[in-house]
């Protein structure tokens, strides 16, 4: 069995040359169960990847989603600091329509890969390190859009989003595949807090 330090850098190197090459091997595999996915979204992520032009870049698709929620936190911050409501109607509207274009964006990016050809470990690396970010992002901002305040409901909020992605990456690391069930949270959770905020 060889040695866990084998996964760690030292010196110069910023990565192993044993995680290089399980990064090169990496395969993405994913099964989705979901109706809505089966039935509505693929159609509309098949057309929406159309509107992009094949000389973009998809992990310049994944930045450019992510940012729609980077701009939805920061209006929080802005204008509704202490996550207590009620904030403006158009402030709601705003974050439904972030979550709705970065869900669309995240959806998106690898269908251009495929696309254009340009499919790699280190896009699906980055795209799952924007997800992982976006998990506490939109925490904030669902615990804003309830008017949770700081409270022990807005830590709750801000884990169960964290947690549900960090327990199926956890499970993909373990079996090789990403598994989402027929209600999960990329999709009918994610639609429930679009529509909650449109409310």
């Amino acid at each position: 069995m060889e040695s866990i330090r084998s996964y760690f850098p030292s010196g110069d190197e910023y990565v192993t040359e044993d995680a290089l090459k399980n990064l090169r091997n990496y395969k993405y595999r994913a099964v989705d169960k979901s109706f809505l996915t089966k039935y509505l979204y693929r159609h509309y992520w098949e057309w929406a990847v159309t509107l992009f032009p094949r000389w973009m870049a998809p992990n310049l698709i994944t930045l450019t989603g992510l940012s729609f929620e980077i701009i939805d936190v920061a209006l929080v911050l802005l204008i509704m600091p202490d996550l207590e409501g009620p904030g403006p109607a158009w402030l709601y509207f705003a974050f439904g329509i972030g979550m709705w274009l970065y869900s669309t964006f995240d959806n998106v990016d690898g269908k251009q890969a495929r696309r254009t050809g340009s499919s790699s470990p280190l896009g699906e690396l980055f795209d799952h390190g924007c997800d992982a970010l976006n998990c506490t992002i939109a925490g904030i901002v669902e615990a804003s859009a309830f008017g949770c305040g700081i409270s022990w409901q807005t830590v709750t909020i801000i884990f169960m989003t964290t947690a549900s992605f960090f327990f199926s990456t956890w499970e993909e690391y373990h079996t090789g595949v990403l598994y989402l069930g027929y209600i999960n949270g990329p999709t009918e959770i994610l639609t429930f807090a679009v529509l909650a905020c449109f409310a």
